[in-house]
């Protein structure tokens, strides 16, 4: 038997994931920023982003076209937040 292989007539436990249509894309993008923020840009993966929102993969795609897509977001999301001090003349 294979080292991961499940035995015969074992249980496979379901992961624990979050509710169809608890996300939104702007939750995404934060989460992506924050995962990127803990872990660096290079652990910035769809699969891990799935993980780290408790979601399968393709929910991510739901909300991204492409890892891209999301690089771009988070981008965006990082200048529309960008507060720049008000110079008086």
């Amino acid at each position: 038997m294979k080292a991961n292989a499940i035995p015969s007539g074992a249980v496979k436990t379901a992961r624990k994931r979050r509710p169809r249509g608890s996300l939104t894309r702007e939750q995404v993008v934060e989460a992506a920023l924050e995962l990127a923020d803990l872990e660096g840009l290079e652990a910035l993966t769809i699969p891990a982003q799935a993980r780290w929102l408790h979601c399968g993969v393709m929910t991510i795609y739901g909300y991204i076209d492409r890892k891209e897509d999301l690089l771009d977001a988070i981008a965006h999301h990082g200048l529309r937040h960008l507060q720049l001090p008000l110079l008086l003349f």
